[in-house]
């Protein structure tokens, strides 16, 4: 009797251990993670846009079969990032190998990673980014990998994938270490200039800048400019995270945010989260007039309807290969990221709202709003039709405008003016028939009157 109740307590005192250790193995409900792999239900919409294709940063893709290629390349990265630093790799190993614990606290499945592992690939990785730049921006084109554009492209886009991302602050620690005069005892100083200009700089100017013009983000031309813009988001976690930053406008100077967001501009309770239920060509036919806005003033984001003079003002959005993947992450991040405002979420929803077929593309692409650079039609409707497919909205940026835009569609007197101008004042020549019918009734009616009087008369 008491060997069993023995065994017993043995058993269940391995269950509890076994337990333990589990437990140590994830985090608590509390951790946020800046990295992570995208939901399953995103993913299998359009892997491509969330795999890298050419080159793995972090761990998400580390060894990857596709990737593993790019892994003799960063060792030469790191070799000539070596020699121009002036520092050992010891050095550097050091290093990050002081920030592996924080760092590992950003990545949300990285267990099997071991320490070393970890720490040589953050590094690896790091000094592959700061050579990129470096080349980038010195044009020293020394193999033929970097001088191809296309590869060059493709790498690019690759670093600002969700999967894809390294810490800021791991890159800014090792950054500032580059270019650091007061040595510890034993080593050698910087061979290298104090950088005129900070991490940030250099990141938006080689790596960001391209895509926030696509997306008709602001054109900074300061450091002063872009650490601002940091500094008012709470410092960007990664390159993802930074075009982002970039890209979203401060709640004092964006207008279409005053008017359509948390605001409850239009009449609208800032909480009721209304979607378009016309399509661009039904507004066209009810008599809304499509405009670009003027892309220096404004953001993705201000899109503004006037009802008095029926105008809708959207900004221009440049559509190319990689805007969807750019789009796709960029939702990605606020759908999972705590506290993060929608702005592209609630923007891909109003736009899939407005494009229901090729029509409706062409008239945008008429007026300036979409620039097409992947030639078909066809493509863009399939992008803005799919790219909110299991994304939550949630967010009411564009509800004013949308319940505007409702309004003026459902009134008949709009709708008549419409069918007027469209079908008889669509052409000067049409404007003249027009004009000219309704004289010769005019004078038709005058001679039939006076016809009338003379037979009284008589």
């Amino acid at each position: 009797m008491i060997a069993n109740v023995q065994k017993k307590n043995e058993e269940i005192k391995k269950l509890v251990q076994s337990l333990e250790e589990k437990l140590e193995e994830v985090s608590s409900l509390e951790s946020y993670h800046d990295i992570y792999r995208v939901p399953r239900e995103l993913y299998k919409l359009k892997p491509d846009a969330y795999t890298p294709q050419s080159v793995s940063i972090g761990p998400v893709h580390h060894n990857k079969e596709h990737l593993k290629a790019m892994e003799t390349q960063k060792l030469r990265y790191l070799k000539r990032f070596l020699n121009r630093s002036g520092k050992t790799l010891d050095f550097y190993v050091k290093a990050v190998s002081d920030l592996e614990e924080e760092a590992r606290k950003c990545y949300s499945d990285i267990k099997s990673f071991g320490r070393d592992e970890f720490v040589k690939m953050i590094m690896m990785d790091s000094c592959f980014i700061f050579e990129l730049m470096e080349i980038m921006k010195s044009m020293e084109e020394e193999n033929n990998f970097i001088s191809n554009e296309a590869w060059t492209i493709e790498i690019t886009t690759d670093l600002i994938k969700l999967e894809n991302q390294l810490p800021l602050f791991v890159l800014k620690h090792l950054h500032g270490l580059l270019f650091d005069d007061h040595p510890r005892q034993g080593e050698q100083p910087s061979p290298l200039p104090p950088p005129p200009l900070p991490l940030h700089h250099h990141i938006y100017v080689h790596l960001i800048k391209p895509y926030a013009v696509v997306f008709n983000g602001p054109i900074l031309s300061s450091a002063e400019e872009i650490e601002s813009l940091l500094l008012a988001e709470g410092g960007a976690k990664h390159f993802l995270d930074f075009l982002r930053c970039i890209l979203i406008p401060s709640s004092s100077s964006s207008k279409g945010m005053r008017k359509h967001g948390g605001g409850g501009g239009g009449g609208v309770d800032q909480e009721e989260n209304l979607r378009l239920t016309y399509n661009a060509s039904e507004l066209k036919t009810a008599g809304v007039k499509f405009q670009n806005s003027p892309a220096k003033k404004t953001s993705l984001f201000d899109i503004e309807f006037d009802m008095r003079k029926g105008v809708l003002r959207i900004p221009t959005i440049t559509i190319w290969d990689d805007t969807e993947p750019l789009l796709r992450n960029l939702i990605a991040i606020e759908q999972y990221q705590p506290y993060t405002s929608r702005y592209f979420t609630a923007y891909a929803a109003f736009m899939d709202d407005l494009i229901d077929t090729a029509g409706d593309v062409e008239l945008l692409v008429r007026k300036g709003i979409i620039a097409n650079r992947v030639g078909s039609v066809e493509t863009v409707v399939n992008l803005f039709n799919n790219i909110t497919k299991h994304v939550i909205v949630g967010c009411p940026y564009f509800s004013g405008v949308i319940k505007e835009l409702g309004d003026y569609h459902d009134k008949s007197w709009n709708k008549w003016m419409a069918n007027l101008r469209q079908n008889y004042f669509h052409t000067p020549w049409a404007v003249i028939s027009v004009v000219a019918a309704v004289f010769l009734i005019i004078l038709t009616v005058i001679q039939t009157i006076c016809s009338i009087l003379q037979v009284k008369q008589f």
